[in-house]
């Protein structure tokens, strides 16, 4: 499946299943994030990994956002959890 594609289905997932994002963290080598957001149904913080077909261009960047090449959700992290530093915490 082509990246618009797989982009397009999660976008449309995404806006479904899911609320704010509460935190996001952007890799080192700048084609991954991780995400924490609300899942609407129950309330908890689900981890979501989106790897990019190219680099995340930096804060302030006029450079286009790549398309999302992956999507990996891993679901429900203790409710305490809502910020990268608890997070970080919680993995000892």
């Amino acid at each position: 499946m082509a990246s618009e594609a797989i982009e397009d289905k999660w976008r449309e997932i995404e806006g479904r299943v899911f609320g704010r994002c509460v935190w996001q963290h952007i890799l080192p080598n700048r084609r991954m994030m991780l995400e924490g957001l609300m899942h609407k149904a129950t309330g908890n913080v689900w981890i979501v990994e989106k790897t990019y077909d190219g680099p995340i261009p930096r804060s302030g960047s006029a450079k286009a956002w790549p398309h999302v090449a992956h999507v990996s959700v891993y679901r429900e992290v203790a409710p305490e959890v809502s910020e990268w530093k608890e997070f970080e915490k919680a993995l000892g």
